[in-house]
């Protein structure tokens, strides 16, 4: 967007328009903190989302050998698969 106005701002009339741009990106992004935890709490939000790291990967690398994506290269499903593989069997006391 920042180089069409740049290269072309005949072509968008509203100045706002890279704003908007720039917020919708955020938006679909930055998510906010599923865990609940706000930031004035302590870390037990945290500490519990960490937690549920190794299990859901290990879910999810279990789900990825039963039915590789069709979408996902060998190279992209051979990558994933180590990086759930290493995530399901870090240590939990980090």
């Amino acid at each position: 967007m920042a180089l069409m106005l740049v290269a072309r701002p005949a072509t968008c009339g509203d100045a706002s328009v890279s704003r908007r741009v720039r917020d919708a990106v955020h938006a679909a992004v930055f998510t906010p903190d599923v865990s609940g935890a706000s930031d004035d709490a302590d870390d037990t939000g945290a500490a519990a989302s960490e937690a549920r790291v190794p299990p859901t990967a290990a879910r999810l690398s279990a789900l990825l050998r039963r039915s590789p994506d069709p979408a996902l290269s060998a190279a992209e499903g051979a990558l994933l698969t180590e990086w759930l593989n290493r995530l399901s069997s870090a240590p939990r006391d980090r």
